[in-house]
């Protein structure tokens, strides 16, 4: 169930996590519990590739990289960038889900934070 949950945080454009992260920063709550609420409402339809993504990372070799490595490796990416197509419903779950998520989860999973490396891993 609490797996469940936690994929549904990441639906409807990552509005239930932004507004959990909103709710825990601030004390607030009221927001957390409507955070909650909203993730509760959304499709499971992230779960695949987050779970897909957390076990690729299991078996990464070697060193890391950082947020932004990645991210420049992904702009020039020709797989992700063919994965998404201009008539997808939705480019996530129709695109990139559908005709890359292996390769995806490979290229993420070279980035990962345990415990209180979380903040540092994000600057570095």
């Amino acid at each position: 169930m609490s797996n469940d949950l936690f994929g549904r945080l990441f639906a409807g454009l990552l509005h239930p996590l932004i507004h959990l992260g909103f709710g825990l920063e601030f004390e607030q709550p009221a927001i957390i519990a409507e955070a909650l609420s909203q993730a509760a409402v959304h499709e499971n339809w992230v779960s695949p590739i987050l779970w897909k993504c957390e076990e690729a990372a299991k078996h990464h070799v070697g060193p890391g990289k950082s947020l932004l490595e990645i991210v420049d490796e992904i702009r020039d990416d020709k797989v992700l960038l063919e994965a998404v197509k201009w008539d997808d419903d939705n480019k996530l779950r129709d695109g990139l889900m559908v005709r890359a998520s292996d390769h995806a989860a490979d290229v993420v999973s070279q980035w990962s934070a345990k415990g209180d490396e979380l903040e540092p891993k994000l600057w570095r």
